[in-house]
C-alpha cells in the first residue's frame, strides 16, 4: 500500500534485511539469499542479485548473512556469506554503476557501531546516524557530508 492507502502491488515484498546495492539513493531488500527490489513500472518485484546455489545463510529461517555493510568503502553495502559446506566466505559487491560520491558510511559513527552490533548482538541491517534517501536536496549537509 502506499500512503493513501491504495494498494500498489499484490508482490510479496521482503522484510528482512534493507541493503544500498544498485547505486540510486533508495535501499533495495535482502532476504535470505536475495536481493529484490520492487519495480514501480511493472508492480513486480525483480530479483537483482542470486545467492541461493552457493551460499547458506545465518540463524535458521530469519536466513541473515554473516555481514551486511559498506566494508569496501563506496558507500553501497556489500554482503558477506559462508559457502554451503562453511570452507569459505564470499564477498559480494554489487557491479552497478552510480553516479553518486559520498564519504564511505564507516565514517558516520552510528553506522559503524551498528555494524558491529550485527555480529554481537541483534542481527539486524546497518543504519546511519541520518537520513539518507533518494528524496534528498541537492545540496544538503549533515554532520560534513553534502548530498
Amino acid at each position: 500500500m502506499n500512503t493513501k492507502g491504495e494498494i500498489v502491488s499484490q508482490a510479496r515484498v521482503s522484510t528482512n534485511f534493507a541493503i544500498w546495492w544498485t547505486g540510486d539513493l533508495n535501499r533495495e531488500l535482502l532476504d535470505g539469499a536475495r536481493i529484490t527490489k520492487y519495480n514501480p513500472e511493472t508492480k513486480q518485484v525483480d530479483i537483482v542479485l542470486d545467492m541461493t546455489r552457493e551460499c547458506s545463510f545465518n540463524n535458521g529461517t530469519k536466513s541473515n548473512p554473516c555481514l551486511e555493510a559498506d566494508v569496501v568503502g563506496d558507500w553501497r553495502e556489500e554482503v558477506i556469506v559462508r559457502t554451503r559446506r562453511s570452507d569459505e566466505l564470499r564477498i559480494y559487491i554489487t557491479d552497478y554503476t552510480t553516479p553518486y560520491r559520498f564519504h564511505t558510511f564507516m565514517q558516520d559513527i552510528p553506522y559503524r557501531l551498528s555494524v558491529v552490533t550485527q555480529n554481537v548482538a541483534y542481527n539486524q541491517p546497518s543504519e546511519l546516524g541520518c537520513y539518507f534517501g533518494s528524496d534528498m536536496k541537492k545540496g544538503t549537509t549533515f554532520r560534513g557530508w553534502k548530498f
